[in-house]
């Protein structure tokens, strides 16, 4: 289980996945935060922060395994119409691609309510990492690059397997069983 932004590395992982809430949300904000921002971007901001929400509400108090595929299709249906909005500027059309294109993925938390709808505690654990890169200087962008992948990669298999070098070993057979 992978919980991932949209870094297209994640997409090769035969496992099951969960796209962060957090990180499209935060996409959307930044369209409202634009010098003159189109009146779509704060309307596709706030119908995604309001789904967000009642996921979150959904996660606190889950219903029984018969009853989550109802609430799969509820939620499905709402980014269904967040898709279907004929959208005016091309950000906001990008943002319900982004949508369309990993729609199961955004409600992978439903059906399995254990599973988080952000990656939130992945990306503090590589603030520290972010850090060490700028200031220790990585000589070039391939280095940064290669820095960030393989922190991102191992500080997301830690979340589930603590054991440093057990989890390299399973990101090392899950690298060379999907590329």
């Amino acid at each position: 289980m992978v919980v991932s932004d949209d870094y297209t590395a994640y997409n090769r992982l035969n496992c099951q996945k969960q796209a962060c809430w957090v990180y499209l949300i935060r996409k959307a904000r930044e369209l409202t935060e634009k010098k003159k921002p189109h009146p779509e971007h704060h309307k596709l901001h706030k119908r995604l922060q309001k789904i967000f929400h009642e996921i979150k509400e959904y996660q606190n108090k889950p219903p029984p395994p018969n009853e989550r595929q109802t609430y799969y299709q509820l939620f499905e249906g709402k980014l269904q119409r967040v898709i279907r909005n004929k959208y005016k500027t091309s950000i906001s059309k990008m943002i319900a691609k982004r949508i369309k294109l990993r729609l199961p993925q955004y409600l992978t938390c439903i059906r399995e309510p254990d599973i988080p709808s952000h990656n939130n505690p992945a990306e503090q654990g590589l603030r520290h990492q972010v850090i060490h890169r700028k200031v220790s200087n990585l000589c070039g962008e391939k280095s940064a690059k290669t820095h960030d992948i393989l922190n991102t990669l191992m500080n997301t298999r830690m979340q589930t397997t603590p054991n440093p070098l057990l989890a390299t070993r399973q990101i090392l057979t899950q690298i060379t069983t999907t590329y």
